[in-house]
């Protein structure tokens, strides 16, 4: 609670450095800030030195409903994925945000999230000038203040991904590296660092001699309230495949593997936890579960581990991207508190896991509500809960392993 709460202020701070207000409304927004957020179509007819390449069509989708919260999307598409090549284009900031005389497409906006948006007006000498070509992956939900594994592993190496599906080279990536796991990720995907430009701050800019822009992987026709919640399912696809093979060239001794695991979020930073974690492991550990903390293992040793497994059970949070490398079939247990979204049911649908969602307490949140607008105190409540749950549903579950 006091990490969000500092968080939460931070917030308002940088956003009041850069004059920006945050919106969901695009109108709004575009008033307030100095860059205007504008469909692709329209910055392409404008500016006819950026090059457009299409590189998957449109693919829909349509799986069985999420059971715990059946109000979440189930069917819609994805549009198709793209990549842009801009000479003398501009990148800056952690986010990576590219701007074509003052205007950001609107396909880069994380699916119409605009409070995402927090950018300066930084001036010519700001920009860095990089001879070759720099592919950029950053945006957010990778970086410092923002980081998290889940939206790293599947949403900004799905971008890598793409640029390797259509074979695009590159002389750098453009991608902060700040985190472990990131520079881990790198190092498996074969990645040699010193190709790495890693903005550190949002007053960090560059201008390439050729600026590749792979197109987000979450754009969908399910609206900006589920912006990371799906991913494109080619993509995720490409970075299992590449991230496992690499991980097992490892040779990493799964000696200590079991093959039902149990996830803890006791070190968790964010503070969700659950306080009788420990009652609810000793009812799982009685079937031959053991319990893991993610924290401690490396990435190739998760991905291994979770490869290994049989069984996983979790409460819910962003080391359960690691379903990503489970094999078909894999029992996927996720215990959820306050905090609903539909994350883990969509990755068990496209590797075609045996997902079971616990919900072990009313949820009193609208998560599809403004909860921008319903302030700190929604956040707080939905994000950062530190509870104790009731047993009875754990124990029917139990029951029937």
């Amino acid at each position: 609670m006091i990490f969000f709460i500092v968080e939460f202020f931070l917030l308002l701070f940088v956003c009041n450095v850069y004059s920006i207000e945050f919106s969901l409304d695009k109108n709004i927004f575009n008033e307030k800030s100095w860059f205007k957020i504008t469909p692709l179509t329209t910055i392409l007819k404008k500016s006819p030195e950026v090059i457009y390449t299409q590189i998957l069509d449109k693919v829909y989708f349509d799986y069985s409903k999420f059971l715990i919260a059946p109000q979440f999307p189930y069917q819609g598409y994805f549009d198709e994925l793209f990549i842009l090549t801009i000479p003398h284009g501009r990148v800056q900031g952690t986010f990576g945000h590219v701007f074509i005389d003052n205007m950001l497409s609107n396909e880069m906006a994380r699916a119409n999230r605009y409070d995402c948006l927090i950018a300066p007006k930084l001036e010519e000498h700001n920009f860095l000038k990089i001879p070759g070509k720099v592919a950029v992956i950053a945006q957010h939900g990778v970086g410092q203040y923002w980081g998290n594994y889940y939206h790293t592993l599947c949403e900004v190496f799905g971008r890598l991904a793409m640029l390797e599906i259509a074979g695009i080279e590159y002389d750098y990536l453009y991608i902060p590296i700040d985190k472990r796991f990131v520079k881990e990720i790198l190092e498996l995907w074969g990645i040699d660092l010193d190709k790495i430009i890693s903005p550190s701050s949002e007053y960090f800019g560059i201008q390439a001699e050729n600026l590749i822009i792979p197109s987000l992987v979450i754009n969908t026709s399910v609206g900006h309230k589920h912006a990371g919640n799906f991913q494109h399912p080619t993509t995720l696809e490409y970075v299992r495949k590449k991230l496992l093979q690499a991980a097992k060239y490892k040779n990493i001794d799964t000696t200590d593997f079991s093959k039902k695991i149990f996830i803890t979020r006791k070190d968790s930073y964010n503070g969700r936890r659950i306080l009788n974690e420990d009652e609810i492991f000793a009812l799982f550990e009685k079937s031959g579960f053991k319990r893991y903390s993610l924290c401690s293992l490396s990435v190739a040793e998760q991905i291994i581990l979770f490869n290994n497994a049989e069984i996983v059970v979790s409460e819910q949070g962003s080391g359960l991207a690691n379903i990503l490398f489970c094999n078909q079939g894999t029992q996927i247990i996720e215990i959820f508190q306050t905090l609903i979204d539909n994350c883990f049911w969509w990755v068990s649908n496209v590797c075609r896991l045996n997902y079971v969602p616990i919900k072990t307490l009313d949820v009193d949140i609208d998560y599809f509500a403004n909860w921008w607008d319903r302030g700190l105190g929604h956040l707080a409540e939905a994000g950062n809960n530190i509870i104790a749950v009731p047993l009875d549903e754990i124990q029917k579950c139990v029951k029937t392993l």
